[in-house]
């Protein structure tokens, strides 16, 4: 039980990092550069971090199975296939 809140405490970690990562990355862009270069409004910014860290979270999963929750990760968003064992 204990191990398995470990597991959940890192999981969160990644996908904390993840989300900081790529909101402070798009954060720097100008308005003009979001929309001009990207395509992007600012109201963007926390659809394209939560997949950013479903992602991450995805690629941990994969690279340590063996440190999987027991109970199903679930992606917070819909459409994100679970990370292959």
């Amino acid at each position: 039980m204990l191990n398995d809140l470990m597991n959940r405490l890192r999981l969160a970690a990644v996908r904390s990092r993840a989300y900081r990562r790529t909101t402070d990355e798009l954060e720097s862009y100008t308005p003009r550069e979001l929309a001009g270069d990207l395509g992007l409004g600012s109201g963007d910014i926390p659809r394209l971090a939560a997949e950013a860290a479903d992602l991450a979270a995805d690629r941990y999963l994969a690279a340590h199975p063996r440190l999987a929750p027991k109970s199903a990760w679930a992606p917070r968003r819909k459409g994100y296939p679970l990370a292959a064992g």
